[in-house]
């Protein structure tokens, strides 16, 4: 199959395909995902691949892999910040004796009351918590 490739240099490679070969590749693709051995297979390895790349992320920094308890008490409307507290098996007071932040300051950002928190506070309640300022973020779902 003829390809040409733009910018070859480019992270975001682009090909360009012969239409008529392309679709033969692709039928050619379909018949042998038909076999049941063979879809077996291109699953494993694409599952291999997702997670080699995970792996790289977690390695090189560049995503934090989140406990599956945070991941579901955020899911069930928890706040991102005491979900980590309590992943962490700390208090309010612990935290707060962590950070140098007021408990009631940070049962307000838990609570919802504070949505406003300073990048000082938000950065030392993420140390204090191991985590990125980004994990204790709340996601907007509308």
């Amino acid at each position: 199959m003829n390809v040409m490739t733009k910018r070859p240099t480019d992270p975001l490679d682009r090909a360009l395909f012969d239409l008529k070969e392309f679709k033969a590749a692709a039928s050619r693709l379909e018949e042998s995902l038909a076999d049941p051995a063979l879809r077996d297979l291109a699953e494993l390895r694409s599952d291999e691949a997702l997670f080699d790349d995970v792996s790289d992320a977690l390695d090189t920094g560049a995503s934090t892999a989140w406990p599956m308890a945070v991941a579901d008490d955020i899911a069930d409307g928890v706040s991102p910040l005491r979900a980590w507290r309590k992943a962490r098996g700390m208090t309010q007071k612990d935290l707060s004796d962590k950070t140098g932040l007021a408990q009631g300051y940070i049962s307000q950002i838990e609570c919802g009351e504070k949505t406003n928190a300073s990048t000082d506070a938000l950065g030392r309640l993420a140390a204090a918590l191991d985590v990125g300022i980004a994990d204790l973020l709340v996601v907007n779902r509308r």
